[in-house]
């Protein structure tokens, strides 16, 4: 199966579907409006699937969709109609038609951090990316652990 998923770049350039291969433990999730996370050169972005095939045109090895971000879309099918009707007679991004569609809610950015448990050690490969070379994180963390903690 085949999804042909809009990525979250703004720019023409990049302005239309492009084919993901759906992996086939996502094959009975993937749905018209979800969002999921594909690669896109050498980044993984944001994407809406547009559409479901069986086939494709383009002529070189599918990459595979990343995740799924949504188990229920955000989007049904009129709304992803309507936002590619919107695109086509305004000339606008088809990618910011669907986030007019969305709720602000999950518009919204948010970054993955992680915390390193207290009496926990950090392996020293992971200390070097996260401590910029420093196996020291015990002083650079401690005034920040209460507040950690709390929430």
């Amino acid at each position: 199966m085949i999804a042909s998923v809009v990525v979250d770049i703004k720019t023409d350039a990049v302005n239309r579907t492009f084919d993901y291969l759906v992996p086939d433990f996502l094959e009975t999730s993937v749905k018209i409006g979800q969002r999921v996370s594909v690669p896109f050169g050498y980044q993984k972005v944001l994407g809406f699937v547009v559409g479901i095939k069986e086939t494709t045109d383009y002529p070189k090895t599918l990459k595979p969709i990343y995740e799924l971000l949504d188990i229920i879309p955000c989007l049904n099918q009129e709304l992803v109609t309507l936002a590619y009707n919107m695109h086509k007679y305004y000339f606008s991004l088809f990618i910011t038609c669907l986030f007019t569609m969305i709720p602000a809610a999950l518009r919204a950015k948010y970054d993955k951090r992680f915390v390193l448990n207290p009496g926990m050690e950090l392996p020293f490969d992971l200390a070097t990316i996260f401590n910029e070379g420093s196996l020291d994180y015990s002083k650079k963390y401690q005034e920040y652990l209460p507040s950690i903690q709390e929430a």
